[in-house]
């Protein structure tokens, strides 16, 4: 027997989300500012943050530069790229939107991905998605934790 679809369109995975590397940091902030939460970058980042620094600053989100271990210690990995962004999470569709957005277009490209585990092979497929111009990925896994850890977002 199939449960019922559920009548939200999206949920949220987490309370927060770390978003690491310079390359994600920008796709966040160009896309949905409204979400962050926290920056935290390391000087060498100065130049190019700087512009997204005073948008924060107007809406009055902490940011933060730090040093190196700083930076280690808040993303939990050595691979930050001297940025970190909190954001609030991203929304995740349920299955029943997800197929309402199916028959609602007149092209829709999804893939599944199930058993894929590796952050970097969920990275690179997402970023292979990308470029091909695919509206959505389904990640099958437990339903109370974010499919994408920052790893598999910074790639």
């Amino acid at each position: 027997m199939t449960a019922a679809p559920s009548a939200r369109k999206s949920r949220p995975m987490a309370t927060h989300e770390k978003v690491y590397g310079r390359n994600a940091a920008r796709a966040v902030l160009d896309t949905r500012m409204e979400d962050v939460v926290r920056i935290a970058y390391g000087v060498d980042e100065r130049g190019w943050i700087g512009p997204y620094l005073r948008e924060a600053a107007a809406r009055r989100l902490p940011y933060a530069e730090l040093d190196e271990v700083g930076l280690e210690s808040l993303a939990e990995s050595l691979h930050h790229e001297g940025v970190i962004l909190v954001t609030r999470p991203r929304r995740v569709l349920d299955g029943h939107a997800l197929y309402e957005r199916l028959v609602a277009s007149e092209r829709f490209a999804c893939i599944a991905l199930d058993g894929v585990t590796n952050p970097h092979n969920i990275g690179a497929i997402l970023r292979t998605a990308a470029f091909l111009g695919i509206d959505a990925v389904c990640i099958h896994g437990d339903a109370h934790r974010a499919p994408l850890t920052p790893a598999a977002v910074r790639i």
